[in-house]
């Protein structure tokens, strides 16, 4: 029985030695550095996808664009029977013409009875009565240029003018359609200035502004983007937020493809992360020591940031057999 138990002590001794006597794995701190990438799914949205409607009641008269048609800002896409405005505006015209002509009259008429009031040669009340004929019908004028600036108005709403640079998606109404007031006419989509939309994960979230990023899809190279905004609310169901990019480049609307967001700060990689009182950190050999480094906020199971002093440290980093190590413990 003691030779028993005297064997079991020398096999756990041998094994204390040994685990004790284990080599230490060393790495310069650079070499064992990474630099985290996030790729995500994105999309390429429209800034504006309209529906073109009329605004008047009017015939469909002309559809000059088709489905699937480039369009310019301010190019005529449609246009509605005007022959009804057009009349209304020659009338509201030849209104105004005509109590501009009257007006003159009355200006003219005011001036010779206040000449000839001043020779005692008309009443006071003849004045009175030029002066508010004059005014009456400046005040008309001012009601005929607004009948005349609607008029205009209506005949230039005949014509639908594209609001912006775009793609035709679908044609809602055809040639010889009676069109009434709000009718949808064409569907577009705006081409300029895409934005790429991308969900990131909240813990993600407050570095965006920091971080390069590139948008990648089939068929294209990879290019640059720059954050345009972010949403301040969170999706209760995936924990992410929504952020808008910007490509310097033109891409296409609908366009499906990753966001690949690279930090450019150095990390340490998680599985050398070890947890010593109440600090995480890691291990480096320094005069023949283990010597502890603790990482201010940093968070078990993931790469953590260095902070900024130790971005160029140089120091040998354990790599492996530290987690049995403590702080100031005499290396072999």
């Amino acid at each position: 029985m003691q030779r028993l138990i005297g064997g079991l002590g020398l096999i756990i001794s041998m094994m204390s030695f040994s685990t004790s006597a284990a080599p230490l794995g060393l790495k310069p701190l650079q070499e064992v550095l990474i630099y985290p990438q996030f790729e995500l799914p994105a999309q390429v949205i429209s800034q504006n996808e309209s529906q073109l409607s009329a605004e008047i009641n009017a015939k469909v008269e002309r559809i000059l664009v088709r489905p699937g048609d480039s369009v310019n800002y301010g190019q005529l896409l449609v246009e509605l029977d005007c022959r009804d405005y057009r009349l209304q505006l020659e009338a509201a015209q030849a209104s105004l013409k005509e109590n501009q002509a009257q007006l003159a009259y009355a200006a003219a008429q005011r001036k010779r009875f206040a000449q000839l009031q001043m020779q005692s040669l008309a009443s006071a009340s003849q004045l009175e009565e030029a002066t508010a004929d004059y005014e009456r019908r400046l005040a008309m004028l001012t009601g005929l240029t607004a009948q005349q600036k609607q008029a205009q108005l209506q005949v230039e709403r005949c014509q639908v003018k594209s609001p912006y640079r775009g793609v035709v998606q679908a044609q809602l109404m055809g040639v010889g359609s009676l069109a009434s007031l709000g009718s949808p006419l064409l569907s577009l989509v705006q081409t300029e200035a895409a934005e790429i939309r991308v969900s990131v994960p909240l813990s993600l979230a407050g570095n965006l502004q920091r971080l390069p990023a590139v948008f990648k899809a089939s068929g294209i190279d990879e290019v640059s983007v720059k954050l345009l905004r972010m949403s301040n609310s969170i999706d209760a169901q995936t924990r992410n937020v929504l952020a808008w990019y910007q490509s310097g480049i033109p891409l296409r609307i609908g366009l499906a493809g990753n966001l690949l967001i690279k930090d450019a700060t150095p990390h340490l990689p998680a599985h050398l992360l070890v947890k010593r009182g109440d600090h995480y950190g890691f291990f480096i050999r320094s005069n023949e020591q283990a010597k502890f480094i603790p990482l201010p906020m940093a968070q078990e199971g993931r790469a953590n940031p260095l902070p900024p002093a130790l971005h160029n440290a140089k120091m040998a980093v354990i790599t492996e057999g530290f987690q049995r190590l403590s702080d100031g413990e005499a290396l072999p």
